[in-house]
């Protein structure tokens, strides 16, 4: 059975826990906390999700089988990360920016690979290291009811367009 990372990681840390009984300062505990292959970049973390789906997905195939997917399913390559981008993802380079630009391109994300609501929170959570669905985000929210309902990006896109925002709002909580 393979482990998942998150078990692979917990089973390293307690290997470490003897440690703690000889090594009063935690040094090489914070040592293998900080070193630079402790944690999976995001391009790894993305092509594990992605073989839950494909079995066969590696990093070599995971470029071409997002555009096949975008390609499939109408969401525009370019509305999750410009072709260098990816690149840099798959070569273990930095991982996203936390914001709003980089959320959409989460979600688009999910809507090209054809994400349950489950799955994509699987992508926010592990992988993008962020909450997924804020669900007092009107866009969010409809990202979650489409992604439940096998609706597609285009669809999310279209019912985030019709929405009406009221000019006076008073949000008092």
């Amino acid at each position: 059975m393979n482990k998942s990372y998150t078990e692979q990681m917990e089973e390293a840390l307690w290997q470490k826990w003897s440690d703690y009984d000889t090594d009063a300062e935690y040094a090489s505990t914070i040592d293998f906390l900080n070193a630079e292959d402790g944690f999976r970049s995001f391009g790894d973390g993305l092509v594990a999700l992605m073989q839950k789906k494909d079995p066969s997905m590696d990093t070599d195939k995971a470029i071409a089988h997002l555009a096949t997917c975008c390609k499939k399913n109408g969401v525009e390559l370019s509305k999750i990360g410009s072709t260098n981008t990816l690149k840099s993802w798959f070569k273990s380079g930095p991982r996203p920016k936390k914001g709003e630009d980089s959320r959409d391109a989460m979600f688009a994300l999910a809507f090209a690979l054809e994400f349950t609501p489950d799955e994509a929170a699987e992508l926010f959570h592990p992988v993008y290291l962020d909450r997924a669905f804020n669900f007092r985000n009107e866009k969010e929210l409809v990202y979650y009811f489409c992604l439940a309902n096998e609706k597609t990006w285009l669809d999310a896109k279209r019912i985030i367009s019709s929405i009406e925002y009221d000019a006076e709002v008073c949000d008092a909580t």
